[in-house]
């Protein structure tokens, strides 16, 4: 009885060491005879949007006082905007905040400050029309405050460059590894394998939407000025921005007859 568990026992050892030596070939078979490809594509597209953020501060010694400032701050910068026909609609507020802050003086005195900061973000599609009055209401000499402008891909651009640089990404490797077999005299076989590689940023980071934007950014009647009746100078046409995609694929390959 013992004899026949010890000769199973044995049996399923050996079976077990040739079904892992069997599994070893396989995979240094695999690795030895493939071919790691990785294709690349980067579309660009002039963005379609235009952003504009406007910062507004105010300070007074009374809370109250620097709240009440700061909303007819607020006010005055929304009337101009609508006076040069910004829509309503397009002016966000979207934020208000009072700090308290201690300011030195002298040596034994220190006085309170309530400093308050508001903003007003403006989103649309660019037009040279938009632009203009935009500029030229950021520009009138009685506002005080800061801004910036970029320029944004919409949703449908970011999805239309999806879809064609992946696309593009896995014709590239095609091409490729098509090229590399033919000078290397192996035939390109199935795909074993396909990776979305997110690698095209710094630090092993795929950005996606490859950012590039205008801004400006300082007090506005520092920036800004007309060159003409109401009509600012500075160059806020919108540049191309890209999108990289990376792909990996893994053929097999194998000696020509």
């Amino acid at each position: 009885m013992i004899t026949k568990i010890n000769s199973r026992i044995l049996a399923v050892f050996v079976l077990t060491l040739i079904a892992l030596n069997s599994i070893a070939q396989y995979g240094i078979q695999n690795k030895d005879n493939i071919l790691v490809v990785k294709g690349v594509a980067v579309l660009q597209q002039i963005p379609e949007l235009i952003n504009a953020r406007i910062v507004i501060k105010a300070e007074a010694q009374s809370y109250k006082d620097c709240h009440s400032k700061l909303l007819s701050q607020m006010e005055k910068v929304k009337s101009t905007f609508l006076k040069y026909n910004i829509d309503n609609d397009l002016i966000k507020s979207d934020q208000l905040m009072i700090s308290e802050e201690k300011r030195y003086k002298d040596a034994n005195n220190w006085t309170t400050l309530f400093i308050g900061s508001a903003a007003f973000t403006i989103e649309t599609n660019y037009s040279i029309d938009f632009t203009q009055n935009l500029l030229t209401a950021l520009k009138q000499d009685s506002l005080s405050l800061h801004y910036s402008v970029s320029f944004k891909l919409s949703e449908a651009q970011k999805a239309y460059l999806r879809e064609n640089a992946i696309t593009e990404a896995i014709a590239d490797a095609k091409e490729k590894a098509i090229s590399i077999a033919k000078s290397s005299g192996v035939n390109l076989g199935r795909i074993n394998s396909i990776k979305y590689l997110d690698e095209s940023g710094p630090w092993g980071r795929d950005w996606d939407i490859q950012k590039e934007e205008i801004v400006v950014q300082s007090f506005v009647n520092a920036s800004v000025r007309g060159g003409g009746y109401e009509r600012p100078t500075i160059d806020f046409n919108p540049k191309e921005i890209g999108i990289i995609k990376t792909i990996e694929i893994e053929w097999i390959i194998n000696d020509k007859d």
